[in-house]
């Protein structure tokens, strides 16, 4: 019988290869001077090399509407890339993205999910709700 090895878990989310950071910083400089279409293919390829810091960026350009149309759907799917690869902002984002779009159920899961993983901003969301909640009782 195979004995199965205890998996152990990470400390933290894995930093980006040397590689996917070059391409995240090139696709972030191009962004700066405000070529946004040249901004969106540079962002594209350092995601699909799985850079989480461009598919954070990148999911939220494609959610504010910066390539002139919105497109949540994209946003979602590259911020659960993110999250996956350990980045508790991904989450987060993705709970904005359902919060824009009244979808309370996934505005909250995803809010705990990134809270759970460490992300300041989502715990200072849901304590400040806790609160405005407690007040209304």
């Amino acid at each position: 019988m195979k004995k199965l090895k205890k998996r152990t878990q990470q400390a933290g989310p894995r930093p980006p290869s040397e590689k996917q950071w070059q391409a995240f910083e090139r696709a972030y400089a191009i962004a700066e001077t405000g070529d946004m279409a040249k901004a969106r293919v540079a962002y594209e390829r350092a995601a699909r090399m799985g850079s989480p810091h461009a598919q954070i960026n990148l999911a939220h350009l494609y959610d504010g509407g910066a390539f002139g149309f919105v497109d949540r759907a994209r946003a979602r799917a590259l911020g659960k890339r993110a999250f996956r690869q350990g980045y508790a902002q991904g989450a987060y984002n993705l709970a904005q993205t359902y919060r824009m779009d009244n979808k309370r159920r996934w505005y909250f899961y995803w809010l705990r999910r990134a809270a759970n993983a460490g992300d300041t901003d989502a715990k200072e969301e849901l304590r400040s709700l806790e609160t405005a909640a407690s007040k209304i009782k």
